[in-house]
């Protein structure tokens, strides 16, 4: 944000980039300070959420047999067998969100002064010299109509 204070009192605060339109006296002159500043605002939400899932298995059963020596030799391989489950199911149940922080504040910046500047204002004789030859231009400029004139 930028605060622009005229030599007259006047005050205006725009953001930074924004035009901004001044009444300006009629003087020859007038000085402008212009001072940088923001207004932060900073934010804090955090929270916590648990989401349990359970899995349930009924009647599942695995027998795992190893046949070392001669059997093995022959050929025979390790007897694995596997039964179930019978029965299974897998749930997610939502759990509760926890606020843990939840706040906002603002963090200042100190504010920055450039150097003051001067924008001349022309004086009123000026400009009534400026619209006068501006008139005048004009008034050259006009077309001018001619009477005809017949001859019999």
């Amino acid at each position: 944000m930028v605060q622009l204070d005229l030599s007259d009192g006047q005050s205006k605060t725009v953001a930074v980039g924004d035009s901004v339109l001044f009444d300006t006296p009629v003087a020859k002159e007038t000085t402008v300070t212009p001072t940088f500043f923001l207004d932060n605002t900073f934010t804090n939400t955090t929270s916590l959420r648990i989401d349990p899932t359970f899995d349930l298995e009924i009647l599942s059963a695995h027998l795992g047999l190893d046949l070392p020596g001669i059997v093995n030799t022959l050929g025979v391989g390790d007897i694995n067998i596997t039964l179930g489950p019978l029965f299974e199911q897998h749930l997610t149940t939502p759990g509760p969100d926890i606020a843990v922080f939840d706040r906002s504040w603002a963090l200042p910046f100190d504010q920055v002064m450039a150097a003051d500047f001067t924008i001349r204002t022309p004086e009123p004789g000026t400009l009534i010299l400026l619209g006068t030859g501006l008139l005048g231009v004009a008034v050259s400029r006009r077309r001018r109509t001619m009477p005809a004139r017949y001859n019999a």
